[in-house]
């Protein structure tokens, strides 16, 4: 079904206080070393002994600080335990980078209204319109895709002037290549979003989106995005 609709976006971009620095690898860097002091801290934890409470398991044949190996090469990404260590150093990292830039000069808001269509189905949400007339995205069309059976994640996928799919999944960091005709060749571009808060159908609702993006060898900024979705009355 495709249903005509308002769309109006409210954009927010944030700076961080320091924005001279690239963190594009310090994220991973620092969330790397984070692993690290858990690790050193379970080593110091007491070798279970055969007495223990343990012991009715069977006894490890390793100790603690190996369970983990310290080469990056080694570095299992999808392990919970090392994700969730991960995901709360980020978190810390973005907050002490971009908690003190936030409603300063390194705040910039934009808001854009226009009429765009949604296509919606028992399984997705398809929303399609045209980026403003004269802003730094030109002549862009951008084509917002939901799966309705996981509203932690859509793609924004943008073609014309600007090309790229960027790709909003929350707690989870994705990689994308960033095309544009002010730059001489692709770039890539990396995404982490914070919150991803999609409350939408065919009677219109809203998109939230707080993500931390960096194109490679930029600077890197914060955006939130909230997008107020209406039905037009034809």
């Amino acid at each position: 079904m495709s249903i005509p609709i308002k769309l109006t976006i409210s954009t927010k971009h944030i700076l961080p206080t320091n924005h001279n620095i690239s963190m594009y690898d310090q994220f991973r860097s620092q969330a790397m070393a984070a692993v690290d002091e858990v690790m050193e801290e379970m080593a110091e934890m007491p070798y279970p002994a055969e007495e223990s409470a343990f012991a009715e398991e069977p006894v490890m044949d390793v100790t603690p600080d190996q369970l983990l190996p310290g080469d990056e090469a080694d570095f299992d990404p999808e392990d919970p335990e090392t994700r969730e260590a991960i995901r709360r150093r980020l978190e810390a990292l973005i907050d002490e980078c971009f908690s003190q830039a936030e409603n300063s000069e390194n705040t910039g808001r934009y808001i854009f209204t226009t009429e765009a269509d949604m296509e919606v189905t028992p399984g997705s949400i398809v929303i399609t319109y045209d980026e403003a007339p004269g802003s730094d995205l030109g002549e862009t069309r951008s084509v917002i895709r939901i799966d309705r059976s996981n509203l932690s994640s859509l793609s924004i996928e943008r073609s014309g002037t600007l090309m790229n799919t960027l790709i909003c999944e929350k707690g989870r960091r994705h990689t994308s290549v960033y095309f544009s005709p002010l730059i001489p060749a692709p770039l890539e571009a990396c995404t982490y979003t914070r919150r991803c808060d999609i409350d939408l159908d065919e009677e219109g609702g809203v998109i939230f989106l707080d993500y931390i993006i960096e194109i490679r060898g930029a600077d890197v900024q914060r955006t939130t995005i909230r997008m107020n979705v209406m039905p037009l009355e034809r």
